[in-house]
């Protein structure tokens, strides 16, 4: 029972961080138009979703490494982690900063995919099993917890563009 417990909160752990990231990137994507009719603004959004993921992808990298110190090797990760599979695919996301997938935000969003198909899993398994409802309550509120720092580190590099933006046009010399 110790393992499965272990095991079930590395889960949500893991969920929290990306499992959101579909949500937050179909709704830019909805807002955004079709993409003949997008103007550079809307364009910039739909470019920041990689950044964004990147971003939860280095800090769930960062969590994983605090969690893991001070012995840092395959073998205490092994013993450690109930899940391996799971979390080195949480991992391989830190790959996202490289430009060629920094270019194409599908990438992002198929990766995530895997974390947002476990939160519906859970949800189909226990309904279909009567079973404890306490497990669909914490992996909502881990999900919803996943769209707010999803939604804040993208609104927070919205707002880094929009002020590097202003800062250009005041430094470009005026007609």
């Amino acid at each position: 029972m110790g393992n499965e417990m272990i095991a079930y909160f590395q889960q949500l752990e893991i969920m929290g961080f990306f499992s959101g990231y579909p949500l937050l990137y179909h709704f830019i994507f909805s807002i955004s138009g079709k993409p003949e009719t997008r103007t550079l603004f809307r364009k910039r959004l739909i470019s920041l979703l990689p950044v964004t993921y990147a971003i939860t992808a280095t800090l769930y990298f960062g969590l994983q490494i605090r969690n893991l110190y001070p012995d840092i090797s395959f073998k205490h990760l092994f013993a450690e982690i109930q899940n391996p599979l799971l979390v080195i695919w949480g991992m391989i996301a830190i790959f996202l900063w490289i430009p060629f997938f920094l270019k194409r935000p599908i990438i992002s969003v198929l990766h995530s995919w895997i974390f947002f198909l476990l939160l519906l899993k859970d949800i189909i398994f226990q309904l279909l099993s009567n079973g404890d409802r306490d497990v669909i309550r914490n992996d909502m509120k881990v999900y919803f917890d996943s769209i707010l720092l999803n939604s804040g580190i993208f609104i927070l590099l919205l707002f880094v563009l929009l002020i590097t933006s202003r800062i250009k046009t005041k430094r470009s010399p005026s007609d």
